[in-house]
């Protein structure tokens, strides 16, 4: 017969197992945002980009959707999240965004490393007060560095009009950073 401690164990052995099902859990809703449609600007000086997973603070590394709902406090939304990790995310839509908008390769950085390296650091991807969606990201390309931010107000605090408002604002980013890397100057291999 177990003694009155292990029976009073019993149930802190199961805390861990119950633990990691709540976190697989999936959410109720998951959302992704839209790469730029096609509209072709000049042709890029550097004929392939090799474009790197944005780095960020670990409260941004996640698929969890974040609201700032302070200067010193992050907060994860419950049942929604996006697709994938927002830097993965984000790297497969700058991808995407730079093909349809530049006459050149762009490819992963994993799969071209011959390719001009664009690295990016992502400061800011959350919701704010106010139903203000904040995106930063401070990017890397031919010798230069540079920052491109958007802020952009939704039209309600429903997810959907917050998730339209970070793809205007992912959007609005990535054609400076389109219009940019185009203007850049060649960087020539060594």
């Amino acid at each position: 017969m177990p003694s009155r401690r292990q029976i009073l164990a019993w149930p802190l052995l199961l805390l861990p197992a119950s633990c990691a099902f709540l976190k697989t859990v999936p959410p109720d809703r998951i959302f992704a945002l839209t790469p730029l449609p096609p509209a072709p600007l000049a042709p890029s000086n550097n004929p392939k980009i090799a474009v790197a997973a944005p780095t960020s603070l670990r409260v941004l590394d996640s698929a969890r959707i974040v609201n700032r709902s302070s200067e010193l406090e992050f907060q994860y939304y419950s049942g929604a999240a996006w697709a994938d990790l927002a830097p993965t995310m984000l790297q497969s839509l700058m991808i995407s965004s730079l093909r349809n908008r530049l006459q050149a390769k762009v490819t992963s950085d994993e799969f071209n490393s011959t390719g001009t390296p664009l690295t990016s650091d992502l400061q800011d991807f959350q919701i704010e007060p106010g139903n203000l969606t904040h995106i930063t990201l401070v990017t890397s390309f031919a010798g230069q560095t540079k920052t491109f931010e958007s802020h952009q107000n939704a039209l309600s605090d429903r997810m959907t009009d917050l998730v339209a408002a970070f793809d205007q604002g992912f959007h609005d980013v990535m054609g400076q950073m389109a219009e940019w890397i185009a203007s850049a100057p060649a960087v020539t291999a060594e």
